[in-house]
């Protein structure tokens, strides 16, 4: 009876702190805070393809080119890359913006295994296999998402991983308002 009680309790902690988790980082998403909103200049840098191959990479110049565009920091050993998965394919297919993915500190073959099995939503991916990218951009975690205007400027950044929720209330309407108005 004692065991039975114990375990019931810890069961039941452990769904109210998931339950507690889930409201905070759902209230978060609802709205857009002074600590997401961004404006410095993306530092310049180069990235290899996964297989080395400079042709599959790519270097900040590409968002300094006139668009909205999007930096996904991903690797195929992130969970909560998984679960984003999903809505960095739909924010290409909803929007058309480009999106360039940071493939940090991971496999090669894994990798591109990883995105051949889930689709692979970005326009170019570039290896960051000893994490100098994501270090200059302060990712202290991924998956780490950041939008950038035309002029190579971060106008957003978003930690953790882009849920269906982040996308419609936050994400997305960064995007669209900075094609809307550039100098926003």
């Amino acid at each position: 009876m004692k065991g039975t009680l114990r375990l019931l309790l810890v069961t039941f902690g452990c769904v109210g702190i998931i339950a507690a988790f889930n409201l905070i980082t759902d209230a978060r998403t609802q709205k857009v805070d002074a600590a997401s909103l961004r404006n410095w200049d993306l530092p310049n840098f180069e990235l290899t393809g996964l297989y080395g191959d400079p042709k599959s990479g790519f270097s900040s110049d590409v968002f300094r080119t006139g668009e909205v565009t999007v930096i996904n920091f991903f690797a195929s050993w992130c969970i909560p890359c998984l679960s984003e998965h999903r809505y960095v394919k739909r924010l290409g297919e909803e929007t058309a913006v480009r999106i360039y993915g940071v493939n940090l500190r991971d496999d090669p073959e894994q990798a591109a295994r990883w995105l051949a099995d889930l689709g692979d939503p970005y326009t170019q991916v570039g290896a960051d296999p000893d994490g100098s990218i994501a270090r200059m951009l302060r990712v202290v975690g991924i998956p780490a998402t950041f939008i950038v205007d035309g002029e190579g400027r971060v106008r957003y950044r978003h930690d953790g991983p882009i849920t269906r929720r982040a996308l419609s209330a936050r994400i997305a309407p960064v995007v669209q308002a900075l094609r809307d108005r550039p100098h926003l």
